[in-house]
């Protein structure tokens, strides 16, 4: 099961666990009046965690030789580096000594709950992670990572949607979870896109233009309708648990393999013909635990005919249809 975890690093007086707590369970769609119960027995660990660490970092010498990855996460303290790695020296210092070439080398970079670089000059990064650092807006250097394939900015504390990710043409995997998203659509070399918790109660119509994406993580929101990303020419995974859908009108795109919808007020299943969705559907997994289904429609798992596991675990489900009993590739189903 997929957990939110959140790393609160919480520094100044005012900053309460209380209202993160608060805070996250909102984020991630529950209500005062549902209770503690709808978290089951993972009780909050399922949606943060809190991590206490040292500051005390200041005039410590790190030396790295021939590198690839450098994790840098949850260090407490700035680094400054006056080669390759410029960072904010007016914070208590970690030096990190990189020389020239090992820098050239530099392929990852994770700077997770660990004060961010005010300027990297280390253009040929693939990977750099920098969540959870309380981020207002990025660095203006981020555009000039003329080779940055992945990253993760997400739960920091963006006050509009960084219009410089849209300037990364080689940018295919994104995690901008518990922020503003706005100008997201427009980034259509995106392949893999991670957006949980996100304020944001429908698709807009710019979505899509999202023709290469992959796989989406839209968990823990206010989204009840699936369709516009069902039918993206390349979609092949959807996680939309824990959000508002309460129909789910299949409109399955034709490389779509995976769709988790667990834990949604869904009362109705049914597939829908479209533009872009026609049999055969090479659909192979549907997760659909812990939601309200009590009827399954036998005209619609006789399509599915590419189904190989199939999750319907905690419904009031009163009868099997016989399709079920025809998916000749189907390998586990389970509904206890």
């Amino acid at each position: 099961m997929h957990r939110l975890q959140v790393i609160c690093d919480i520094k100044a007086e005012n900053e309460r666990p209380a209202a993160i707590v608060k805070l996250r369970m909102e984020q991630a769609g529950y209500v005062l009046e549902n209770g503690l119960y709808l978290l089951g027995a993972e009780s909050l660990g399922s949606l943060l965690q809190f991590v206490f660490k040292s500051q005390l970092l200041a005039g410590e010498q790190i030396d790295f030789d021939n590198y690839h990855f450098v994790d840098l996460s949850g260090g407490g303290g700035s680094t400054h580096n006056t080669a390759h790695i410029l960072y904010d020296a007016a914070r208590p210092p970690l030096n990190a000594q990189v020389d020239e070439e090992s820098a050239a080398k530099l392929a990852a970079l994770d700077l997770t709950s660990s004060p961010t670089p005010s300027e990297i000059h280390i253009h040929d990064l693939l990977t750099i992670h920098t969540q959870s650092n309380r981020l207002e807006k990025l660095p203006w250097h981020f555009a000039r990572l003329r080779s940055l394939n992945t990253t993760n900015i997400s739960n920091n504390k963006f006050r509009k949607f960084r219009i410089i990710l849209t300037k990364i043409e080689t940018l295919r995997d994104l995690d901008i979870s518990m922020e503003l998203l706005a100008d997201i659509w427009k980034m259509k070399s995106l392949e893999r896109l991670i957006i949980v918790g996100n304020q944001v109660s429908e698709f807009p119509d710019q979505a899509a233009e999202l023709v290469n994406l992959r796989v989406l993580d839209t968990k823990r929101k206010q989204i009840s309708d699936l369709t516009l990303i069902c039918i993206l020419p390349q979609i092949y995974s959807l996680s939309a648990d824990h959000d508002w859908v309460h129909a789910l009108d299949l409109v399955l795109g034709p490389d779509m393999h995976t769709l988790v919808a667990s834990r949604n007020d869904i009362i109705q299943l049914s597939l829908v013909s479209g533009p872009m969705s026609n049999p055969p559907y090479s659909l192979s997994e549907l997760d659909l635990f812990y939601v309200k289904l009590s009827f399954l429609d036998n005209l619609v798992f006789i399509q599915l005919f590419s189904l190989r596991n199939l999750k319907l675990d905690h419904n009031s489900i009163r009868s099997i249809p016989d399709s079920l009993g025809d998916l000749k590739w189907l390998a586990t189903s389970s509904l206890s």
